[in-house]
């Protein structure tokens, strides 16, 4: 078996041990490449929750596992979950800024929603730039993502470990059939 293949076969593995676990229904799952991709599986959604976050990383750790090399899909994965720790702590950050800020209780997207864009400080006896303000409360820092990432990571990792075996035996059957249904994969 190309080797090649291989790879691509145990990456997409650690996605289905991922949905499997998540409960998700699997439509397909393939080693097929695409423009942009050498396999994928797709599922019923990509969960912005802790399990649908896993899943995304599963493929990585599954190569980890089996000692293979680093492939460039997971870079696709890794920056999916970075962007959506990033989007969790923004949003939060955000809705706390418009409450305190008298623009409402729900979070703002973009800086188009804030109105008035500037007010009078009081204190300062100065103008205050609502949108810069706004702009600066909702970075998000390396610092603050990192540690979830980190602890995800590891999660997905002890995940790929347990169920080696069941890894292994998609793998094999995605490197023999190319491109696999829910009905075909074995469950958990």
């Amino acid at each position: 078996m190309p080797q090649h293949n291989w790879v691509s076969a145990i990456h997409e593995g650690g996605h289905v041990l991922g949905a499997r676990l998540a409960g998700s229904e699997i439509y397909e799952a393939t080693i097929v490449p695409s423009k942009s991709f050498d396999g994928w599986v797709k599922t019923d959604t990509f969960s912005h929750r802790e399990e649908g976050m896993v899943e995304a990383l599963l493929g990585h750790a599954a190569e980890l596992e089996f000692g293979l090399r680093y492939s460039w899909g997971a870079e696709h994965d890794y920056a999916k979950v970075e962007k959506t720790l990033k989007e969790r702590i923004r949003w939060r950050k955000s809705k706390a800024w418009a409450k305190a800020n008298d623009q409402g209780e729900t979070a703002i997207i973009s800086d188009s929603e804030i109105h008035p864009r500037s007010r009078w400080d009081a204190k300062t006896g100065r103008r205050v730039n609502l949108v810069n303000d706004w702009r600066k409360a909702v970075r998000v820092s390396r610092k603050e993502w990192k540690l979830e990432f980190d602890r995800l990571r590891r999660k997905a990792r002890r995940l790929a470990r347990k169920h080696r075996a069941y890894i292994e035996k998609v793998a094999t059957l995605l490197v023999e059939k190319c491109t696999v249904t829910d009905e075909e994969i074995p469950q958990l």
